[in-house]
């Protein structure tokens, strides 16, 4: 008996988070204008301007993150740059990237994603350029 009593509320608590989840809309955002970073790039980092626009039906918190990909094909991603979005409204993201003295010269393509609450969690755009930049030797 105790069982079907323990059984009982786990779905009672299930059935009540389930019906929370979708009382509770999931936030909707989108990139609306990036400023890409200059055509040739000879300093240590990189700053982008990214607007955002929040479509969803209440203020929440979105991120946007930077990364950029060398002529090998390999991805380097920035920090994450987070902000809150009141509803119906733009902001604007600061995301960058460091340079590393690592990073082979060449023509770079670059990629803004934009996340929900949490980087890497709840992707809802994403905005890539081809050719974006050339990053020249660095002494």
């Amino acid at each position: 008996m105790r069982f079907i009593y323990v059984a009982l509320v786990l779905v009672s608590a299930l059935m009540a988070s389930t019906m929370y989840a979708a009382a509770t809309p999931a936030p909707i955002a989108h990139i609306t204008k990036v400023d890409w970073p200059d055509s040739e790039i000879h300093t240590n980092s990189i700053t982008i301007m990214v607007t955002v626009k929040n479509t969803g039906a209440e203020t929440a918190t979105f991120n946007a993150k930077f990364a950029i990909q060398d002529p090998n094909g390999k991805w380097y991603e920035g920090d994450c740059n987070g902000n809150f979005v009141h509803s119906g409204k733009e902001t604007v993201f600061y995301p960058g990237i460091e340079i590393l003295h690592s990073m082979p010269a060449g023509h770079y393509n670059a990629r803004v994603v934009l996340y929900g609450d949490y980087c890497f969690v709840n992707k809802l755009d994403t905005v890539t350029k081809e050719s974006a930049f050339q990053l020249y030797p660095r002494a």
